[in-house]
């Protein structure tokens, strides 16, 4: 399994610049952290998870899937670590045993200089759909983008519901590869 996803990653992303086992302190880590810079654009970087795949998670009514967890923004947002950021999410969903789904809001600490209150689940923004799911992998590995969302879209999304946070994106056409971009939401 473990070849069929590296083929999948090579085929999308190409080879990893940086592959991430430890922590800055040394610590080995227990899901390690890819990194892949000029992706999705030039000047971005993407992070994603390999090995929380091992991992098989209920979604609904019995179906099961894999998922790997994908974080992209543009390499000049700086004070942001981007490994820690991942695999701390992905051991807790380790720990929950319970799979991420679209729409979902997972609160997470503040950055500083930044006004990021929660990450939001979504397919991978600004890659092709053949990246977002591995169905050779049995069951299906799917990777999981996180996109941060500020406080105001948080309470949007939670009231109104993600089809029409979707509906939101789509219309309104943020950069979220851009950390201290603007909120969708009027104030």
């Amino acid at each position: 399994m473990k070849d069929l996803l590296e083929r999948h990653l090579l085929q999308h992303l190409g080879p990893p610049t940086e592959i991430y086992r430890q922590d800055a302190e040394g610590a080995p880590l227990l899901i390690e952290v890819r990194r892949y810079a000029d992706r999705p654009r030039p000047r971005a970087v993407t992070y994603l998870t390999f090995g929380l795949h091992q991992e098989i998670l209920p979604v609904k009514h019995g179906q099961l899937i894999r998922q790997e967890l994908v974080f992209s923004h543009w390499d000049h947002n700086l004070g942001l670590d981007g490994p820690a950021l991942l695999h701390g999410v992905a051991v807790e969903l380790r720990r929950r045993g319970q799979a991420l789904l679209q729409g979902q809001a997972l609160m997470q600490a503040h950055w500083p200089g930044y006004r990021v209150d929660a990450l939001y689940v979504t397919p991978p923004p600004y890659f092709p759909e053949s990246f977002d799911l591995c169905a050779a992998t049995v069951p299906p590995t799917m990777w999981v983008g996180l996109v941060p969302i500020d406080a105001a879209e948080r309470d949007f999304l939670g009231q109104k519901g993600w089809s029409r946070f979707e509906d939101l994106l789509a219309e309104r056409n943020p950069n979220l590869l851009d950390l201290g971009r603007p909120s969708i939401i009027a104030s």
